[in-house]
């Protein structure tokens, strides 16, 4: 049925009460959009398609060594000494206590490296959130000056503006909802 057949048969009021129910379900679609689009979630889904939520010690230690070459070897060489020194002050300890004391080097440098990438995960995701931020902001106000803009041209009566509006951003959402689920797959 074509919709202009329905809306040459449909009252003013009927028209409006389509139109407000329109409205209602594009600020529904809105509503589900913007908590999709946090800048939080999008950083989520960011982390975890990069790999960043999947660091582990072992694959900190072996980009340090990469990156860092002489400093791993430092390192190295001092917890050789420390083991070396903890194992001539308790030889009457036996090795229970050199287990113990590179158990707690060990935890120690786990819990650093931890720290150390949850300050920089951090620090990445409050960056990001304040440019996604900026740039939904920018790109809401273009939408709407575009929406706007492209239903000033439209030759319609004035009180038709609203439910042409309402439509173009349903379109709108639709096309959006349709790309994200796609991007999702």
């Amino acid at each position: 049925m074509d919709a202009r057949v329905v809306s040459a048969n449909l009252s003013p009021d009927e028209l409006q009460q389509d139109a407000d129910r329109v409205r209602r379900q594009i600020g529904s679609t809105l509503g589900r959009l913007r908590i999709r689009l946090t800048p939080r979630n999008i950083i989520s889904e960011i982390a975890e398609g990069s790999g960043v939520r999947d660091v582990t010690p072992r694959s900190v230690v072996d980009f340090a060594a990469r990156r860092h070459p002489v400093s791993t070897v430092l390192v190295g060489l001092g917890l050789g000494v420390l083991a070396f020194s903890v194992l001539r002050s308790s030889e009457k300890a036996g090795p229970g206590a050199l287990h113990q004391t590179f158990s707690s080097l060990a935890q120690s440098a786990r819990d650093t490296f931890k720290a150390h990438a949850e300050a920089k995960r951090q620090d990445f995701v409050r960056a990001a959130e304040a440019h996604l931020t900026t740039g939904a902001g920018h790109l809401t106000g273009a939408v709407e000056k575009g929406l706007e803009d492209l239903v000033s041209l439209v030759p319609a009566p004035v009180e038709a503006r609203p439910l042409i509006e309402s439509a173009l951003q349903l379109l709108l959402i639709s096309g959006l909802e349709a790309i994200f689920a796609k991007a999702r797959k």
